[in-house]
């Protein structure tokens, strides 16, 4: 049975196309990786003129459509106005997956999703290095009140170089499906995995996030 809709997962055409994009960029287009690194609305991009940001990001566009396609999943792409001008599209919402996924390196992650890495808000309640959580609950509760991917970007960045610095890596399949599909579910999940008792987060069994 074909899934209703766009998944970030390993055994999905768009996780496939996700995790390739990622190994790409860090491995062979290092100047579009820095692009991307100093970027931050996709807005101040196109009226910037950042040619190498956007080209990692349609790349990255173009592989997701083609994933949803062999899928079977709906994903709507550029569309018109009469006026020329462009309708809101399901390509936009991979922007901050694509600025986000610049700043992890492959050989600091221990991959895309299995292994040592895992869900972010998991990742975020590990101790840093004064052995307290790599980010406070008063912090994450200021995340889960941010109402769009494009809010959450900027303090994410911080986040994620925490998380670095802790050597705590993170699952890529669940960081895209959040800034994918942000969403009242997705943030009671995040809860649920961040405020879960410390043996059981510590669990390697522990039940996942759901998508």
């Amino acid at each position: 049975m074909k899934p209703a809709r766009l998944r970030f997962a390993p055994d999905s055409a768009a996780g496939a196309a996700l995790v390739q994009w990622w190994l790409e960029l860090h491995e062979r287009q290092r100047g579009e990786r820095a692009a991307l690194n100093r970027a931050e609305s996709l807005e101040s991009a196109v009226l910037s003129g950042d040619a190498d940001a956007l080209r990692a990001f349609h790349r990255l566009g173009d592989a997701i459509a083609a994933a949803a396609r062999a899928d079977e999943v709906p994903f709507r792409d550029y569309q018109a106005r009469e006026d020329g001008s462009p309708r809101y599209n399901d390509r936009d919402r991979l922007w901050p997956i694509a600025v986000l996924l610049a700043s992890i390196r492959p050989e600091r992650n221990g991959g895309p999703g299995s292994g040592r890495s895992e869900a972010l808000p998991r990742a975020m309640r590990r101790p840093g290095a004064n052995r307290e959580a790599c980010v406070s609950e008063q912090r994450f509760k200021r995340l889960l009140a941010l109402d769009t991917p494009a809010e959450l970007l900027r303090p994410l960045r911080r986040v994620l170089a925490l998380l670095a610095q802790a050597g705590h890596p993170v699952d890529l399949y669940d960081l895209a499906a959040a800034l994918y599909r942000w969403d009242e579910r997705r943030r009671k999940n995040w809860a649920y995995a961040y405020f879960a008792r410390s043996d059981e987060t510590a669990r390697p069994d522990a039940a996942p996030v759901q998508p």
